[in-house]
């Protein structure tokens, strides 16, 4: 039974905070009924860190959903009690209780809060600070941090100003939502009291929309107004943005460094040029790889995988292990992809199965971009896979192509050139044939004129024979012409491309995670 489309839109709005969904998880949403009917659906918070990143996103929960079609309200509670009781639901009442005192004395930067911003405080703080510079924002460094790890610190400007509107089916933003954003974030000034000051000349302005979509709640004062502590967030999230891209950069003062951090090494260094980030994503989008075919590839990659004399595809992580039975099915149509090679037996009749260069610069961008792995039957996984975007193999099929389509031209030139010598046979069989009918009386259409026949002169004169017929009657009787013959038109058989050879780099490790 498919889920509705109400519950689909609040899991995918809290999935992108980073919260799991599921049994042992996060969360899971589920349905309130009365007397057998559906009165609404509300989420069923499992974790205190779920509760707590709820609580601190409610107003951007409310946002989205919104956004989404299908409202709905979160209510945060305390009960004398610093921990947040989070309630999520389309239906019934919300509440917005404020943290008890404890909590707040806690925590001497949410003092700065009750502060309102004054015109006249933000032109003296102004003057005594000097303006940040920050490099510019760039779209591809955006979709690539989204890509990396949307759940971190970093990347929630992001989860405040994309759109509902602006993401795929999947719920992945597009590439037209980040060059949004990027343009919005750098019309924005570096400093936070340029920012506050622009938010008190004109905050219903275009270029306010990034700071109504990241103010939070907590963040203003009982008019509605943002404090300073506001400000002075959103010009430190907007700066961590543009650090990936700025040099030098300190490792400390900005987000995690990409590609991943060196506890999860990637196989291939992300390359620095916006137009190969652009082509890796495209071919990670490509792929069109299950869940079981990327496992495959990955351990191909790691040396884990064989095939042993009985055709049997296994996985083993222990050398000297048996190993645990893989599917077969899978391994033809990565081969035939140019992802996977498999070599010659060895003495015991094993063979091992290892990945080509396509193979591993495409687990490469997989890793690093982590595109959705299609849902796939057996019977589909058996199907063909389209090669590595730009890769060896697409250039030896693309030359294959070439090739055959020069010989399909060829045969076709030879076909029409026959063709074309038969009909001019057949129009001067006619016309001699027409001549020895008329001359012999013959009315039966089908009756083949005798080879070698010529008429006489006296023939000649009575029937008033043309002279070029006459002249062509006697140079067939001296050499006659054979009926042309068409070729066969059969078209040759493709010729069949050989495997790609095995990539002979060193094996990688394989706990880098590939979803």
């Amino acid at each position: 039974m498919a889920a509705a489309p109400h519950s689909t839109a609040i899991a995918r709005v809290l999935r992108g905070l980073g919260l799991t969904q599921g049994k042992g998880c996060d969360f899971r949403v589920t349905g309130d009924y009365r007397n057998g009917e559906r009165i609404g659906t509300f989420v069923v918070v499992l974790t205190r860190h779920a509760e707590e990143v709820i609580a601190e996103h409610a107003d951007e929960i409310e946002r989205l959903s919104e956004e989404a079609g299908w409202p709905f309200h979160v209510s945060v509670r305390y009960h004398d009690r610093e921990r947040p009781m989070v309630t999520v639901a389309n239906y019934g009442s919300r509440v917005r209780e404020e943290p008890p005192v404890s909590a707040v004395t806690a925590e001497p930067a949410e003092a700065a809060e009750a502060e309102t911003v004054e015109p006249a405080e933000v032109a003296v703080e102004a003057a005594h600070e000097e303006t940040a510079v920050r490099p510019a924002i760039v779209p591809a460094v955006l979709g690539w941090l989204w890509a990396d790890d949307h759940a971190a610190t970093v990347s929630s400007p992001l989860r405040d100003m994309i759109r509902s509107k602006e993401c795929d089916k999947y719920g992945r933003p597009t590439k037209a939502a980040f060059e949004r954003i990027a343009a919005e974030l750098n019309a924005l000034p570096a400093d936070p009291a340029a920012l506050a000051q622009l938010w008190a000349d004109d905050h219903r302005a275009p270029v306010c929309s990034p700071l109504r979509d990241m103010v939070r709640g907590d963040e203003c004062d009982d008019g509605g107004q943002p404090t300073m502590v506001a400000f002075e967030r959103i010009a430190a999230e907007v700066k961590a943005l543009a650090l990936p891209v700025a040099e030098p950069r300190s490792e400390e003062s900005g987000p995690r460094a990409l590609p991943p951090a060196e506890s999860e090494p990637a196989a291939e260094e992300a390359p620095d040029d916006l137009k190969a980030l652009r082509l890796e994503r495209a071919q990670s989008e490509a792929l069109g790889w299950s869940r079981g075919q990327a496992e495959l590839v990955a351990a191909a990659a790691a040396g884990q995988l064989y095939r042993d004399f009985g055709a049997v595809l296994r996985t083993v992580p222990v050398p000297g292990h048996p190993g645990r039975v893989a599917s077969m099915h899978r391994l033809g149509p990565l081969v035939d992809a140019g992802f996977l090679a498999v070599d010659e037996p060895d003495p015991t009749g094993r063979r091992a199965v290892r990945v080509t260069a396509d193979g591993r610069h495409a687990l490469a961008v997989w890793k690093r971009w982590r595109p959705w792995p299609v849902e796939k039957t057996r019977s589909e996984e058996t199907e063909k896979l389209r090669p590595l975007l730009h890769g060896a193999q697409a250039r030896r099929i693309a030359a294959l192509a070439r090739e055959e389509e020069k010989n399909r031209r060829r045969e076709s030139e030879e076909l029409w050139a026959a063709t074309r010598r038969l009909h001019e046979w057949e129009e001067r069989e006619e016309r001699l044939r027409s001549a020895w009918a008329r001359v012999n009386g013959v009315r039966n259409r089908f009756q083949r004129r005798p080879v070698g026949w010529v008429p006489t002169d006296a023939e000649i004169a009575e029937y008033r024979l043309a002279p070029d017929v006459v002249a062509e009657l006697r140079a067939d009787a001296e050499n006659p012409k054979p009926k042309p013959e068409l070729p066969s038109p059969r078209r040759s058989a493709g010729a069949e491309l050989p495997p790609l050879e095995a990539d002979d780099q060193t094996p990688e490790q394989t706990s880098l995670p590939i979803f």
